[in-house]
């Protein structure tokens, strides 16, 4: 009986990482114009496309697994998603430090408006296809 309740407790913060991960990822692709927003609800993609929208390299992702340096590159990403949604950086390092981002990163996505998105040049969503290919450098 003990083994069933922490696995139905394990599922749950699993589901809610892997949610937390969706809804920013497909939040920033909807602002950026992106045509695949699907993309954003498949498990371990969502993770590299907010790599890709913080203009980072995918492999640094890897990082994620060691246990205290994933602590802080996932707060290292976070800082520069909020740059990207017009924010200061360290609401971002704040927000993606690994106990907080589960709320600290859908809430950057979810606040940002299409004009912060605008002011900032990124080039990720020319590498994976956008619908919006008109000012591809």
């Amino acid at each position: 009986m003990e083994t069933l309740i922490l696995a139905i407790v394990l599922l749950y913060l699993v589901a809610l990482v892997y949610g937390s991960f969706a809804v920013a990822a497909y939040r920033l692709m909807l602002l950026e114009g992106h045509d695949r927003r699907w993309r954003a609800f498949v498990p371990v993609w969502n993770i590299l496309l907010l790599f890709d929208i913080a203009d980072e390299s995918r492999w640094l992702a890897a990082l994620l697994i060691v246990p205290v340096l994933g602590y802080f590159v996932l707060s290292f990403v976070g800082g520069r998603l909020a740059v990207l949604t017009g924010r200061p950086k360290w609401i971002g390092w704040i927000a993606g430090f690994y106990t907080l981002h589960v709320i600290g990163l859908p809430v950057l996505a979810l606040t940002a408006t299409r004009a912060k998105m605008d002011s900032t040049k990124t080039t990720w969503r020319y590498r994976y296809g956008s619908s919006n290919q008109n000012n591809a450098p």
